[in-house]
């Protein structure tokens, strides 16, 4: 018997002023994109596709030490994985170093 396929949401976090942005995957199909202001609506329309899978792209400043920040810590305690957020200093080097690969 086949499993159904999942419905995945990636959220892209801009901030009060430019919102949520998200887009709802089925597989390798797109199913769904919204854009909003109020974190609210974003979590109703997740709901309305029944997702099984949210990847959030959130970081809403640097890391000041350079490890993880407690919301990273507070995710991991509950068993949901996240990359740490870095440093201004170390971002904006792997950022240079990758452009630098592509040339």
């Amino acid at each position: 018997m086949r499993q159904p396929i999942q419905t995945v949401v990636g959220i892209d976090v801009g901030g009060e002023r430019k919102g949520f942005h998200a887009v709802a995957l089925q597989g390798e199909h797109f199913i769904d994109k919204t854009t909003d202001t109020d974190p609210d609506v974003i979590v109703a329309w997740c709901l309305d596709y029944n997702v099984s899978v949210i990847a959030a792209d959130s970081p809403c400043h640097w890391s000041e030490s350079g490890s993880s920040r407690l919301a990273e810590r507070e995710l991991s305690k509950l068993g949901i994985w996240c990359f740490s957020s870095p440093t201004r200093e170390k971002a904006m080097q792997l950022f240079y170093n990758s452009q630098k690969s592509q040339l």
